[in-house]
């Protein structure tokens, strides 16, 4: 997967049984939120932050990959 808007990294968060991973766009170095599991959705979430955010089609995508790959790596 080519990353070309935003890095994940993953948080050590130990009380988690899940990983934990926060996103930031690569260009401007802005927190945009984080991809954690969520138990009543069964599945990875985007946890966006309180500020607003403007998301392209790009970085959507990128972001849903990366989601994509994490649930491949549950099964």
């Amino acid at each position: 997967m080519v990353k070309t808007y935003l890095e994940f990294n993953e948080l050590d968060v130990p009380e988690r049984k899940t990983k934990v991973f926060k996103v930031r766009n690569i260009k401007t170095d802005f927190f945009l939120g984080v991809i954690e599991w969520d138990g009543s959705w069964r599945q990875y979430i985007f946890s966006p932050t309180a500020i607003p955010s403007k998301l392209s089609k790009g970085c959507l995508r990128e972001l849903a990959d990366f989601i994509e790959k994490l649930m491949g790596e549950r099964k």
